[in-house]
């Protein structure tokens, strides 16, 4: 039961990480580049890519892996 209490504060925070400005140039270029297909683009706005890789910190030669993508590989094509 307690890992619950705090999803209320964690949904709270959501809004505002999706919202910070982007400070990785690198990333903000990948996420425009001409080899990502129009179906990931679009939903680009609902997923906030390059929030989350900043959070997790993903840099250029970061080393990450995809494990069983279901929407068949999205952060991969990034």
């Amino acid at each position: 039961m307690r890992p619950l209490f705090f999803l209320p504060a964690l949904a709270a925070l959501l809004p505002a990480c999706a919202s910070a400005p982007v400070q990785d140039e690198a990333l903000v270029a990948q996420l425009s580049a001409p080899h990502r297909s129009e179906r990931n683009v679009v939903r680009d706005p609902h997923r906030h890519p390059a929030q989350t890789l900043e959070f997790f910190g993903v840099r250029p030669h970061s080393v990450v892996v995809e494990i069983l993508p279901g929407s068949g590989g999205y952060y991969m094509e990034i």
